[in-house]
């Protein structure tokens, strides 16, 4: 009975040896795998093997720009604005009048030139001229006009009208601006008319009746027309006329 069981044990040991060595044998065979107990990042986990790795991204700025807090303007009082002065203008202030003759070959031009001492000079240009052939200063009351008849058929005269409170004065130049054998500028043919002592009053000088003749038109003292004159030039002599004109 004792040898039966020390057969059974000895078998039981053996077979526990191969058992052993069998076991043993396994685990050699298997891979190790190591296990952690840490989570694995999302990215990390979802993201495949061999994927191309993202470019690089300049990391955001953390300051942040502060919005300047508005500040109330400061409150100003509007003055009153000094009121201005006008302005005056230190150019003169010029106008022109002209008249062309009937053959269209000489003009006459006033320039008028208002003065700061509330006068105003008159300039007479005739054709191609740069310089005035006369020149004279009037008051505000006084002007100087172009009569529409004002050139002699040969354009070798021309008459201007002076108006003033003393009444009209008829002005005669000649165009090239000569002065007359008196040596004057011109001549007037007004002062002539008065010097010859007619019973008439001077009316009107209307034109010229031929060549080197400007008529002359008077008034009777009842108001009714007096008797024509020729002023002849370049005398400046006053011939009196049997026709009225």
């Amino acid at each position: 009975m004792v040898k039966k069981l020390e057969i059974d044990a000895l078998l039981f040991i053996i077979f526990g040896a191969f058992v052993g060595t069998f076991l043993v044998t396994y685990v050699k065979s298997q891979p190790v795998q190591f296990h952690s107990s840490a989570a694995a990042p999302d990215n990390f986990a979802a993201a495949p093997a061999l994927a191309t790795p993202a470019p690089s991204v300049a990391p955001v700025s953390q300051t942040l720009v502060q919005k300047p807090t508005s500040q109330p303007l400061p409150t100003t009082v509007p003055t009153k604005m000094p009121s201005l002065a006008p302005i005056v203008s230190l150019l003169p202030v010029t106008s022109t009048t002209s008249q062309i003759s009937p053959d269209g070959n000489q003009v006459v031009t006033i320039k008028t030139i208002q003065n700061r001492d509330a006068t105003q000079t008159d300039e007479i240009f005739t054709a191609n001229m740069t310089q005035p052939l006369y020149s004279l200063t009037l008051n505000t009351t006084e002007s100087l006009s172009i009569p529409f008849n004002t050139w002699e058929p040969t354009n070798k005269y021309f008459f201007l009208q002076e108006n003033s409170v003393e009444g009209e004065k008829i002005l005669v130049f000649q165009t090239d601006g000569q002065p007359f054998a008196n040596g004057k500028s011109y001549l007037s043919l007004t002062d002539a008319f008065n010097q010859y002592g007619s019973p008439d009053a001077l009316d009107a000088a209307t034109g010229w009746g031929g060549y080197d003749e400007i008529v002359i038109n008077t008034k009777a003292s009842d108001g009714s027309q007096g008797s024509s004159y020729w002023y002849e030039l370049p005398e400046g002599a006053i011939i009196p006329l049997a026709t009225k004109f």
